[in-house]
């Protein structure tokens, strides 16, 4: 639905991927939709290729020309590598180093191009900024407490600890957004702190504008981070060492304002993929995670707010 409102596209076809990636109707009927859009080129930009997911995707296409990158071997193995790879009739080259997304994103455009592309911070251009609720007209500030896995997950006594800061600082309201199954770790947040604290259950296509007018956010490592950066908005995302430098810390851009402050607990561990080093019980979030205190977390915000002051 949040793609449907940018302007790059005439056309949005939708995949859920968790049904995509079983052998049923739903995947044979995207199949055949997308084989019907009769492309003449097919891009893929992906740097982590997945064989069931894009990669098919591509191969069902049937362009006469299908382009990717060669990609890592996150999501693959050899054979399927080989295979996937024979799907396509150009694969970008890219280098064996570790770099951000942003700077893949712009090493594989310059070459798709052949013009120079340079790394800059996403910005978020939407036809119209749709919302149900007018959030220009309050003050407040957000917490996103879920973060997919429970991995990735801060606890929810450190938000409730943040949000008894930010109001005794400020006074504000908070609203606590999140998808609905993560319902219950705002209740949780709420129960925890003596804060004014509301409960948003923002849709995907209305979260640019709930976020734009929020005076900053407080996250884990979600989408809303992105989403809040895209459109101005102060962010402090509490980051764990799962893909720690890929995704984030957004790299220092000298003709760029950096809105996007992320706080981290470095570890030995970093980078592992989701694969924890330590013995977890279920639900537990990692310790690159827990190890990130709400005194760190604290420094960053009030930063924020002194500056908004100013």
């Amino acid at each position: 639905s949040l793609a449907k409102n940018l302007p790059y596209w005439d056309e949005v076809l939708p995949v859920n991927i968790k049904q995509f990636k079983t052998f049923s109707l739903y995947r044979k009927n995207l199949l055949r939709q997308v084989r019907n859009l009769g492309a003449q080129i097919t891009v893929q930009s992906a740097f982590s290729r997945e064989f069931y997911l894009a990669d098919s995707l591509v191969r069902a296409s049937n362009a006469l020309s299908k382009i990717c990158s060669t990609g890592d071997m996150r999501h693959l193995n050899w054979l399927k590598k080989t295979l996937a790879d024979s799907w396509h009739t150009e694969l970008i080259p890219a280098l064996d180093q570790p770099m951000t997304e942003l700077e893949r994103n712009a090493e594989f455009f310059q070459q798709l191009s052949g013009k120079s592309h340079q790394v800059d911070y996403p910005k978020l251009k939407l036809r119209r900024i749709v919302s149900s609720i007018t959030w220009e007209n309050r003050e407040y500030y957000v917490l996103f407490p879920g973060a997919g896995a429970a991995l990735r997950r801060w606890p929810v006594e450190f938000f409730a600890g943040i949000a008894n800061l930010i109001f005794d600082k400020t006074g504000l309201t908070g609203v606590l957004d999140g998808l609905p199954d993560e319902k219950f770790l705002a209740k949780s947040i709420q129960g925890l702190s003596k804060a004014p604290l509301e409960w948003a259950g923002t849709r995907l296509d209305e979260l640019p504008k709930f976020l734009k007018y929020a005076k900053f956010l407080v996250s884990g490592e979600t989408s809303a981070v992105y989403i809040a950066a895209a459109v101005g908005t102060p962010v402090v995302c509490i980051l764990g060492g799962i893909d720690f430098g890929r995704f984030l810390p957004y790299p220092e851009l000298a003709r760029e304002e950096l809105v996007l402050k992320t706080v981290y607990y470095p570890m030995s561990c970093f980078s592992c993929n989701a694969k924890c080093v330590y013995p977890l019980q279920k639900g537990e979030p990692a310790p690159c995670i827990t190890n990130v205190s709400v005194d760190a977390v604290w420094k960053e915000v009030e930063k924020i707010i002194e500056a908004d002051v100013s």
